[in-house]
């Protein structure tokens, strides 16, 4: 899960799993939509994820 939002506070969830050929997708559950994320674009302030530009952090499986 990817928690995104405002410059002050996290404000929305997105599911983050693998896409079928090793890349990340992302279901942003407002929109209903699947799509594919460039990870390293999220340290550019311009990139939105959800209309969100800021990610705050991320929970996913270790191991």
């Amino acid at each position: 899960m990817l928690f995104v939002g405002s410059a002050t506070l996290p404000r929305h969830v997105a599911l983050l799993v693998a896409g079928p050929d090793g890349s990340v997708l992302v279901h942003d559950p407002s929109a209903g939509s699947v799509s594919e994320l460039d990870v390293a674009s999220l340290a550019d302030p311009r990139t939105a994820v959800a209309g969100w530009t800021h990610p705050w952090f991320l929970i996913g499986p270790v191991g």
